[in-house]
C-alpha cells in the first residue's frame, strides 16, 4: 500500500534524525573546547572512591542547573570509555533536539510539521562546539516544556501538570537560563489564556483561577529550587560586558550569532537561512491564518524573547558568559512556534524546510575539514596515553594555539584548550589544569590546596600563561604533585619573536627539572616531560 504524504514526510524527518549523527560515527572523537573537561569530571564523579580523587577532588552533590548531563555522563563511564561515553552523551541530545523541536510545533498546529526541520541547522550549532552539553541539553528540554504548555493551553488536568513539572525540572538540573525562557514562555501563555477568559461573557473569575492553578503549581519546585540556587553565596562579582545593539540585531537576522564556528562559508549558509526565516515570518504574517487558540500569547513570547537576547549582557562575570549567544536560540526558535499558529501556506513550509536541510548538510560539508584536522589532533594526544603511568599526576602546558583561522574561535579557546583532562581520564590521573574543577557550580570540584583560581585570584583567560609557571615553580620547592608535563605545540608558525623568546625560556625551565620521556607521532605535537627525581 502506498505511503500517504504525511507518512512520507514523517519517514523523511526520522531518517535525518540519524543523519545528523554522522560526525559522530565518522569521527574518532567528539571535537569541543570544554568537552574534555566535563569528560574528566564525569570520570572522577564515576569513581570518586579512588584514593587520589578523593585527595584531590570533593563531591559537591548540590542540585545546581549543572548536575543532569554530568551524572548522566558518570553512568556512561561505567560502561565506556571516556572518549566513547562523549560521544553517546552528545548523540543524545543531537536526537533530542529535533524531535523537542517537532513536538513544540505540532503541540501549536499538527498541519505545520514541515517547520519542525529548522531545527537540524541549530544541532550542530556553536555552543555544542564550545562544549557546553549542559545547555545543549537545556536547550532540547525546554523546548519540550514550551511544546506542553501549547499543547496543553486551557485543557490542564493534575497528570498533563505533572508532565509540565517534570520536563521543568530536568531542564534546570541541565541549565538555568533554558529554565527561565520556559517560565517565561509559560507565564507568557498562561496569562494571556486568563486574561482572555476572564473577557469572555459569562466566564467565572474562580473558574478561570482554577484552569490557571495547574501550570502554575507546576512552575513552583523548579522556582524553589532556583531561589535556593542564586542565594549560595559566589565568588564572583557581578560585571557586566556588552555587546553592541547592532551587533546583536544583524548577528540575529544573519543567524551567525548562533551558528557560526569554524571557517567563513558558514556566514553564506546561515545568512541563507537566515533571510528564508525572515521571509516566512513575513509571509505568515500577510497570507497566515490562525490556529486554534490563536497566535498572540506565542507572537508576544516570541518577542519577549527577542527583547531579553537584544537588552541581555553577553558576560556576568569571569564564570558566566555567552549569554547572547545562548539567548540567540530562543530569539530564533520561539518565532518558529508563532509561524506555526499562523499556519503559512504549505509550499512555503515545504521551501523552508528543503532550505534548512540544505543549510545543516551544507554546514557540516564546510566544517569537515577543520572537524578531521582537531580528530586527528586529539589522537595524536591521546596516543601517548601508554607513557604515563595509572594515576598519573600532571599539567599541560600549551605553547601556541590552534584556533581555526577565520572562525569565531580565532582565540586563545580553541579545541585543543582542555585536552590534558581526555588524557587525564584515560589514566585515570588528575590534570591539574582542569578547568571544570575550578568552578563552584559543577560537581566536581578540586579541594581548595589545588585550586588554582581560589589561591591566585587569577581569571580564567590566565590560566594557561600562569597555571604551568606556578605549578613548574612549586614543584621546584618539593611540590611534587607535577609528575609530568605535557608540552602541546601545535602551532609554532604562529608565534612572533616575542612568544618564541617565552615559548623557549618555558621549555628550557622545563627542562631543567624534568626528563623528556617521548614525542608524539607522527606531528610531534606533544612532548612529554617526567619529573627528574633527586
Amino acid at each position: 500500500m502506498a505511503l500517504s504524504s504525511g507518512r512520507l514526510e514523517s519517514l523523511a524527518f526520522l531518517l535525518l534524525m540519524p543523519v545528523a549523527l554522522l560526525p559522530l560515527v565518522l569521527l574518532r572523537h567528539m571535537v569541543s573546547i570544554d568537552g574534555p573537561s566535563h569528560v574528566l569530571g564525569a570520570y572522577v564523579l564515576a569513581h570518586s572512591r579512588l584514593p587520589l580523587y578523593a585527595q584531590y577532588y570533593r563531591i559537591d552533590l548540590f542540585p545546581t542547573p549543572n548536575l543532569a548531563t554530568e551524572l548522566v555522563l558518570a553512568g556512561l563511564m561505567r560502561l565506556l570509555s571516556p572518549a566513547a561515553a562523549e560521544k553517546v552523551l552528545v548523540a543524545g541530545y543531537v536526537l533530542l533536539l529535533p524531535a523537542a523541536v517537532r513536538y513544540a510545533v505540532r503541540s501549536v498546529e499538527p498541519d505545520t510539521r514541515w517547520l519542525s526541520y529548522l531545527a537540524f541547522p541549530f544541532v550542530w550549532q556553536v555552543l555544542l562546539f564550545y562544549g557546553f552539553y549542559n545547555f545543549s541539553y537545556g536547550l532540547a528540554l525546554s523546548l519540550f516544556a514550551v511544546g506542553s504548555v501549547a499543547r496543553y493551553r486551557r485543557r490542564w488536568t493534575p497528570r498533563r501538570g505533572l508532565l509540565l513539572a517534570v520536563l521543568l525540572l530536568l531542564t534546570y538540573f541541565t541549565h538555568l537560563l533554558p529554565l527561565l525562557m520556559a517560565l517565561l514562555f509559560t507565564g507568557v501563555v498562561v496569562a494571556w489564556d486568563a486574561l482572555h477568559d476572564v473577557r469572555s461573557p459569562g466566564t467565572r473569575a474562580a473558574d478561570v483561577l482554577r484552569a490557571a492553578l495547574v501550570p502554575v503549581l507546576a512552575v513552583v519546585p523548579v522556582l524553589l529550587l532556583t531561589i535556593v540556587y542564586v542565594a549560595r553565596p559566589s565568588p564572583y562579582q557581578v560585571s557586566p560586558e556588552w555587546t553592541s545593539l547592532a551587533g546583536k540585531l544583524g548577528g540575529l537576522l544573519s543567524l551567525w550569532t548562533p551558528l557560526f564556528t569554524f571557517t567563513p562559508p558558514e556566514r553564506f549558509l546561515a545568512g541563507v537561512l537566515g533571510l528564508t526565516l525572515a521571509g516566512l515570518l513575513v509571509v505568515a504574517w500577510w497570507k497566515g491564518s490562525h490556529a486554534l487558540g490563536g497566535s498572540g500569547a506565542l507572537g508576544l513570547a516570541a518577542i519577549l524573547a527577542l527583547a531579553t537576547y537584544l537588552a541581555s549582557p553577553n558576560q556576568l562575570n569571569a564564570a558566566y558568559g555567552f549569554l547572547n549567544v545562548r539567548l540567540s536560540y530562543f530569539a530564533a526558535l520561539l518565532p518558529v512556534l508563532w509561524l506555526a499558529a499562523r499556519r503559512p501556506p504549505i509550499r512555503a513550509q515545504q521551501a523552508t524546510a528543503g532550505v534548512a536541510v540544505v543549510v545543516a548538510v551544507g554546514l557540516m560539508v564546510v566544517r569537515w575539514p577543520a572537524l578531521e584536522h582537531y580528530d586527528r589532533r586529539i589522537a595524536e594526544v591521546e596516543s601517548t596515553v601508554g607513557a604515563l603511568a595509572p594515576h598519573a599526576t600532571f599539567t599541560v602546558v600549551r605553547l601556541s594555539g590552534d584556533s581555526p583561522s577565520g572562525g569565531v574561535w580565532e582565540s586563545p579557546a580553541d579545541p585543543m584548550r582542555h585536552i590534558g583532562s581526555l588524557v587525564a581520564a584515560e589514566v585515570a590521573g588528575v590534570d591539574l589544569a582542569h578547568y571544570e574543577a575550578q568552578l563552584p557550580y559543577f560537581p566536581t570540584q578540586f579541594r581548595l590546596p589545588y585550586q588554582f583560581f581560589a589561591r591566585t585570584g587569577s581569571t580564567f583567560n590566565a590560566s594557561e600563561e600562569i597555571l604551568p609557571r606556578t605549578t613548574l615553580l612549586q614543584s621546584r620547592h618539593g611540590y611534587a604533585d607535577v609528575r609530568y608535563i605535557l608540552v602541546i605545540d601545535p602551532s609554532p608558525a604562529r608565534r612572533g619573536t616575542a612568544a618564541a623568546r617565552t615559548s623557549s625560556e618555558i621549555v628550557s625551565d622545563i627542562e631543567h627539572h624534568f626528563d623528556l620521556l617521548m614525542m608524539s607521532r607522527p606531528t610531534g605535537l606533544v612532548r612529554i616531560y617526567l619529573q627528574r627525581r633527586s
